[in-house]
């Protein structure tokens, strides 16, 4: 089985010539519709009818002899083909010898080099592939975890596939590996003092371990001898100075609330994770016009949580199915009597379930409603915080209070705060699946911005953090659709399409074709959510809620553990 890494400026038609095949065929092994939907740095697969020598490594044999080189012209031929390699900057011939376990020989007769000391930055090598073999990364794998099971380095692997952020990874995903070389050890600078070691976790940053270790970044990079302090991998052995600094306090504890909506991946999120999670908030009862309420308890799920002593937040919506609706919120908010009649409907559910508390989520309510909103919040909380149940609400995030503006105008922080026991501000939906501009769920900026606003009115240990965990789909030009995190990754491996992080909103990207139709995806991954909750922790906030459990990216769990 033959593997072609595309580099950029390939065609097919180039790609077909080169292996002496025809173009349908390599559509037809690739199961791509239109010649033009490859792109640089994808693996396409060879057929099986390719030439076993193809163009590609027609190349001059170069015999290093001490009398200079003789150049006989010979098929170069390695039993798995070939792959290619983009020298950087410091390389030689020898170091990516050493590196991809061949010689300077080869390399120089696989490249037609006449003298093998010249080589520059840029310039595309033919390695022998027989040197390395294909992994298909499964779930839980880090690069340096990879790196370390086939004997290598993160940054060869990181060379090798070309990858522009080592860090994004996905289950499925192919790389290319060397097989069993020595991994290089870099040489380690003097130690300022007396230093331990420090195992990387999923999360972690070179800024939060040099707080929690009362340091700096910068001693840390020197001491760790890194060239790039943004490139750390879990499972990564780091020194860290022991004295005179010591670990500074660990960071507080992180309250970790789950939205549920009942699904098979819900449900199979819910046991296997259910120690990682404080409350469970399921989207279970609808308000009607009337101030009654349309019970929709899951008891499989009630019981499970109660069996394992998890809190569950019975959320109260006036979501009929379709929307929020706001002539039915606005309705029962504004009369007096409808208002009692609710609360009174909320106390009798929560005690009758045996319920720890409740989620008020009453969204697209009129601004006009503001202080009937507040009213009746004031009212439910004086009924169920006496008796022990916990009273939370769901907020429409903003950076600053308008009263008069029709999503977020009817939310007064700094009255919720007052009559609320958390308050969880939704830190979500930045660009939401109707806007026709894709772009970040909930980019990093734009979130604390909100918070910077919101513990201007609320005390920060009652917040509790929109942490996201799902993505929208948009196809340019049009509205979007919702995908899980599990979707993207299917996206990614349906298209060869490689996921992306931009560095300035902190969100993960996913840019495809299909049809003809360009998409672009925006969606939340275990380092966005990790980075989120380092925000979290910088604020001082109460922990975070996150939309909705079965979604999510299984290492978001691993992430959790961390900070807690």
């Amino acid at each position: 089985m033959k593997f072609y890494l595309v580099q950029p400026g390939d065609t097919l038609n180039k790609i077909a010539s080169l292996y002496g095949v025809a173009e349908e065929e390599i559509l037809q092994a690739n199961d791509l519709e239109k010649p033009d939907l490859i792109q640089a740095h994808q693996m396409i697969l060879i057929p099986k009818s390719a030439k076993n020598c193809p163009f590609l490594q027609q190349k001059m044999v170069v015999e290093i002899e001490r009398d200079g080189v003789i150049a006989t012209d010979k098929c170069v031929r390695s039993p798995n083909g070939t792959y290619t390699y983009t020298v950087q900057r410091g390389d030689t011939l020898y170091k990516i010898a050493q590196r991809f376990g061949t010689t300077v020989a080869t390399l120089a007769a696989l490249n037609y080099i006449a003298n093998p000391n010249v080589i520059s930055p840029g310039q595309v090598l033919i390695l022998p592939q027989a040197d390395t073999t294909i992994y298909t990364v499964k779930p839980g794998d880090t690069l340096y975890l990879i790196a370390q099971r086939f004997n290598t380095t993160t940054q060869s692997l990181v060379q090798l596939n070309n990858l522009t952020n080592p860090n994004l990874i996905y289950p499925g995903q192919v790389l290319q590996v060397p097989r069993g070389m020595p991994a290089p050890v870099p040489p380690s600078p003097p130690a300022p003092g007396p230093t331990e070691e420090y195992e990387v976790r999923p999360g972690d940053t070179l800024y939060l371990i040099a707080q929690r270790f009362n340091t700096t970044v910068e001693t840390l990079a020197r001491l760790n001898n890194m060239a790039n302090p943004a490139l750390i991998y879990p499972g990564t052995v780091i020194l860290v100075p022991v004295t005179p600094s010591e670990p500074g306090p660990e960071p507080p504890f992180l309250e970790s609330l789950w939205f549920y909506v009942h699904s098979p991946a819900a449900w199979r999120s819910l046991q296997e994770h259910y120690q990682s999670i404080s409350a469970l908030v399921p989207f279970w009862y609808q308000i009607t016009d009337e101030g009654e309420i349309i019970d929709g308890t899951n008891q499989q799920v009630l019981d499970f949580a109660k069996r394992n002593n998890l809190f569950v937040y019975g959320l109260f919506h006036n979501f009929n199915g379709v929307s929020f609706d706001t002539k039915l919120i606005d309705h029962v908010l504004s009369d007096a009597q409808l208002r009692e009649t609710l609360i009174v409907n909320i106390v009798n559910l929560v005690e009758e379930k045996g319920l720890n508390g409740v989620n008020i989520d009453f969204e697209f309510i009129s601004p006009e409603n503001r202080d009937n909103l507040t009213l009746f919040m004031n009212n439910l909380y004086q009924r169920m915080h006496p008796q022990g149940y916990v009273v939370t609400i769901d907020v429409l995030a903003k950076e600053s209070d308008n009263p008069t503006n029709r999503l977020s105008g009817v939310y007064d922080y700094r009255a919720l705060g007052e009559a609320a026991d958390q308050v969880i501000v939704l830190t979500q939906d930045e660009h939401y699946m109707s806007f026709p501009d894709p772009g970040p769920i909930a980019s990093l900026p734009w979130v604390k911005r909100i918070l910077d606003y919101t513990v201007s009115q609320i005390p920060a240990e009652k917040v509790k953090m929109a942490a996201p965990v799902y993505g929208y789909d948009w196809p340019i030009g049009a509205p979007g659709r919702l995908v899980t995190y599990p979707e993207v990754v299917s996206l990614a491996e349906r298209y060869q399409a490689e996921i992306q992080f931009d560095t300035e909103s902190a969100s993960p990207y996913l840019d495809y074709t299909a049809n003809g139709i360009a998409h672009q995806v925006w969606f939340e991954n275990a380092m966005s959510f990790g980075m989120k909750l380092e925000t979290a922790e910088q604020y001082g906030l109460g922990g975070f809620a996150s939309w909705k459990l079965g979604d999510e990216d299984p290492a978001v769990w691993a992430v959790i553990e961390q900070h807690n």
